[in-house]
């Protein structure tokens, strides 16, 4: 579901964005949330997010330290995939 490289980004991202204000996430644990939603062009949108809901119903991966959860109704459309990680211009 998610290479090393995007794992590694992932978890340096979360860190920068929890020491920008501590207090407000002070007890909370933050996942990498993969959700796919209705609207864009193709009739979906994928969205990647920080949360720190747990549902009953996710799927729950752990890479390189982060963890990531997939509700029940986004996982059909998810299969498969791979989340990755360029640095550079958008290919």
């Amino acid at each position: 579901m998610i290479t090393e490289t995007a794992a590694s980004k992932v978890g340096e991202l979360l860190k920068r964005e929890l020491a920008g204000s501590p207090e407000e996430h002070e007890g909370k644990s933050y996942s990498l949330r993969v959700a796919v939603q209705p609207g864009g062009c193709a009739g979906l949108r994928y969205s990647l997010y920080f949360d720190d809901r747990r549902m009953d119903d996710d799927m729950v991966t752990e890479i390189q330290g982060v963890e990531i959860r997939v509700d029940k109704m986004s996982a059909p459309y998810l299969r498969g995939a791979e989340i990755d990680y360029v640095d550079g211009l958008q290919q």
